[in-house]
């Protein structure tokens, strides 16, 4: 969900969106898109099934153009562009220049190893907001294994530096973050990855688990858990403060600090038990489409829940402000899906929305005594 505080300081607008959130019937307004543009990678990712598995045709160019347009035009402000490899789309560059064209914010998330020099030199020329790099290890022997393919590490490096010297070159403003998945072959590894971040100018280091159906093979164990507490977390904050990265409690430690929220992050349920109680407003902000062109709610409701429709048959505005997704809002305020549990994305997003809800609906009734 994006820029959020400007959300809640405007008055007329925030007021819109409690009033959409309250009652299904009012128009929600999308404020950003995360678009998965393929499947198809050139790594073999031990946590990952895209490469494994032949998963159909992909939008092509007319189509992803013209679901930016109606994005556009809804005002979305940011768009997320996600694979598989993007770089692997021979019509990537055409995709962001018309997202930029468009005035989106715009993301996009890679595995660094496809970046030539050309290339880096071609995306700062779209003065792209953000990249953000998959980065699970601080040296070759750890990211390799994780990633499948001799030769990631060193190509993923030198795409982040590719990167750095044509944004130092053009004086760009594009912001580079690191994500690194948090699993058993890794987290020892993890406070390196802060210090390689910093060398490569990373403005970010963002973490996060494996995935919980991973959490058989990948995820941390109880015990696991506990060390990474202990041992591991207080290293990541040193790391991070030594070099200037922000410290966050939630990002530190994903999987709890408490017994409870540790047995529940064992199991995956990474959400912590937020959402037992609590609204995701993501489906009044935010829409997810793949590269079929099938639409979610989220990455992780994906599969998980009927999709309210495609963009191969009608447009996202259509579909956005359509029955099904507004029969999915409606459900989400009584009951969450089964899959929120095991989320980590938008918890703090979801918490300062729902603070600032509470707070204005407390100013509205004081208003009337």
């Amino acid at each position: 969900m994006y820029n959020l505080d400007k959300l809640i300081d405007d008055d007329d607008a925030f007021r819109r969106f409690t009033r959409a959130v309250k009652n299904s019937d009012i128009e929600p307004s999308i404020r950003c898109a995360k678009i998965k543009l393929t499947p198809r990678c050139n790594l073999q990712c031990s946590m990952c099934t895209y490469w494994r598995t032949d998963r159909g045709a992909e939008m092509d160019t007319q189509a992803v153009l013209k679901v930016l347009e109606d994005l556009g035009e809804m005002g979305c402000m940011k768009v997320h562009f996600s694979g598989g490899e993007i770089f692997l789309r021979e019509d990537i560059l055409d995709i962001l220049a018309k997202a930029r064209e468009l005035g989106f914010k715009v993301n996009v998330t890679t595995n660094g190893t496809l970046i030539t020099k050309s290339l880096a030199s071609k995306l700062m020329r779209l003065r792209l907001n953000s990249m953000t790099f998959s980065l699970d290890g601080s040296c070759q022997a750890v990211h390799d294994n994780i990633r499948g393919v001799r030769g990631a590490f060193r190509r993923a490096v030198e795409g982040l530096e590719r990167i750095a010297a044509a944004k130092a070159k053009r004086g760009g403003k594009t912001k580079i973050r690191i994500n690194t998945v948090i699993q058993r072959d890794n987290f020892m590894d993890i406070p390196g990855i802060f210090s390689l971040a910093a060398s490569v100018g990373a403005h970010e280091v963002h973490l996060m688990p494996v995935d919980a159906k991973k959490m058989d093979r990948k995820g941390l164990s109880k015990r696991q858990i506990m060390e990474y507490n202990e041992i591991i977390a207080p290293e990541i904050v040193k790391e991070a403060g030594s070099h200037g990265f922000p410290i966050r409690e939630y990002q530190v430690y994903p999987f709890g600090r408490k017994k409870a929220e540790i047995n529940l992050a064992k199991e995956g349920r990474y959400a912590l038990d937020y959402y037992s109680d609590q609204i995701c407003f993501a489906p009044w902000l935010h829409t997810f489409i793949a590269w079929d062109g099938s639409v979610s709610l989220c990455c992780m409701s994906r599969g998980k829940s009927p999709s309210p429709g495609s963009v191969l048959s009608e447009s996202i505005s259509a579909i956005f402000r359509g029955e099904a997704y507004r029969q999915a809002r409606a459900s989400m305020i009584s009951e969450r899906p089964e899959c929120c549990q095991f989320c980590d994305d938008f918890i703090e997003e979801n918490r300062k929305l729902d603070s600032s809800m509470k707070e204005l609906i407390s100013r509205k009734a004081a208003d009337r005594l």
